[in-house]
């Protein structure tokens, strides 16, 4: 094994490697998908299991709501233009799938707070 594999293996999981080559040596070849299933979604040892904040300058990637509130502000003047649009309903509800620590949420919601206090009152976010 070289240097740079055995290097990457040694930041893995070992316990979640194991359950991968168990079961390829088992039941022979898996398919790509079969392999992210146990690689992100195995239930203790997959990549989300873990509850670890990846998303960092140093992790794994950033989405834009995390590298500044203005993603949010921004979506937020467009529901605001949507509530218009449907008559100022006396109530409201964005639903947010994905979302992840809820930053896009906070600075959603902190804009229409500030700037849109009326839809900000009739606004159910919903966390998916």
């Amino acid at each position: 094994m070289s240097e740079i594999n055995a290097d990457r293996l040694a930041e893995s999981r070992p316990e979640l490697v194991e359950i991968i080559r168990a079961e390829i040596e088992r039941d022979g070849r898996i398919t790509f998908a079969r392999f992210m299933e146990l690689a992100v979604g195995h239930s203790e040892f997959g990549y989300y299991a873990t509850g670890e904040v990846r998303a960092a300058f140093s992790g794994d990637f950033l989405t834009a709501p995390e590298t500044h509130a203005i993603f949010g502000q921004t979506l937020a003047r467009q529901i605001d233009e949507c509530w218009q649009r449907m008559g100022n309903p006396d109530r409201f509800t964005v639903r947010e799938d994905g979302a992840g620590r809820g930053t896009l949420a906070l600075d959603i919601l902190s804009e229409l707070h500030d700037r849109f206090p009326d839809l900000y009152n009739a606004t159910t976010y919903e966390l998916a």
